[in-house]
C-alpha cells in the first residue's frame, strides 16, 4: 500500500469539506518522446502516469520529479513504469520520463475531487508483464468507503484489442485514454470512479505480439 499525503494549504484546522466526489478532468499523451507535457492541474489534482518503453537494452527505469512509483515491470527489453503525484498547483512544462530506443508510449490522467484530494493511497496493485496472456485481474471496492478510484493499466507492442474492465461480465469502465489506440507500442489507462458504493471489477486483456503488461489497483482518499 502507497499513501502521499499532500496537508499544506487545504485548511487543515480550519473545517475540510467531505470528499463527495472524483472526476477525471485533464489528460496529456506523447509517443516516441522522452517528455509529456503538464496539463493546466490545481493543487490537489491527482496525476497518474504511465510510461511504456521499448528498446535493445531494457529500458532505465525513470521516475520523474516529484512522483511516488506505483510498480515498474522489465520484460526482456520492454518496461511498463507507473507512477503518480497529488499535484500542488504549481506543475507546469514537461514530465521527464523514461527513453525508448526503439519506441515510447507516455499517458498522463489527472482526477480531481469536490475538494482537494489531501492524501491519496494505493490499494490492491497487480501486474502480470511477460509473454503470455495476464491472467484476469479483480479489483473489489464493493466494501471500501467512497469515493474509490479504479484504474487499469494495458501495455503491448501490438494493438491492445481486446481490453476489457467489466462489472458482472458487463462493460463497465468510465473512460480510457491511449498514446496509440488504434496502433502498435500502445499504453492505455481506463478507470472507474465510485463516489459511493463500489464494485467488484475485472480488468484482463489477451497475449500481443508475445507482449502484453496488464497492471491495476484503487485508490482511497482523504
Amino acid at each position: 500500500m502507497l499513501r502521499l499525503n499532500h496537508l499544506n494549504g487545504f485548511g487543515i484546522g480550519g473545517g475540510v469539506a467531505p470528499l463527495t466526489s472524483i472526476t477525471r478532468v485533464l489528460s496529456a499523451v506523447a509517443t516516441n518522446s522522452t517528455t509529456v507535457a503538464w496539463p493546466a492541474v490545481q493543487a490537489g489534482d491527482l496525476a497518474v502516469f504511465s510510461d511504456f518503453c521499448n528498446n535493445s537494452g531494457g529500458p532505465a527505469a525513470v521516475l520523474p520529479s516529484g512522483f511516488t512509483l506505483i510498480d515498474t515491470r522489465l520484460h526482456i527489453v520492454r518496461r511498463s513504469h507507473l507512477s503518480y503525484r497529488l499535484c500542488d498547483g504549481s506543475e507546469s512544462g514537461n514530465i521527464t520520463g523514461m527513453v525508448g530506443g526503439v519506441s515510447s508510449a507516455k499517458v498522463l490522467e489527472v482526477f480531481r475531487g469536490n475538494r482537494a484530494f489531501l492524501s491519496a493511497t494505493v490499494n490492491n496493485l497487480q501486474a502480470q508483464f511477460d509473454g503470455s496472456d495476464p491472467a484476469p485481474q479483480t479489483q473489489n471496492t464493493t466494501a471500501v468507503p467512497g469515493p474509490t478510484l479504479t484504474v487499469g493499466f494495458y501495455s503491448a507492442l501490438g494493438v491492445v484489442d481486446p481490453r476489457t474492465f467489466t462489472v458482472g461480465g458487463v462493460d463497465a469502465k468510465d473512460g480510457e485514454l491511449s498514446n496509440n489506440p488504434a496502433g502498435n507500442n500502445a499504453t492505455f489507462i481506463a478507470w472507474k470512479i465510485a463516489d459511493s458504493t463500489g464494485f467488484n471489477q475485472t480488468i484482463d486483456m489477451q497475449n500481443e505480439a508475445s507482449v502484453a503488461c496488464l497492471q491495476s489497483l484503487y485508490y482511497t482518499f482523504t
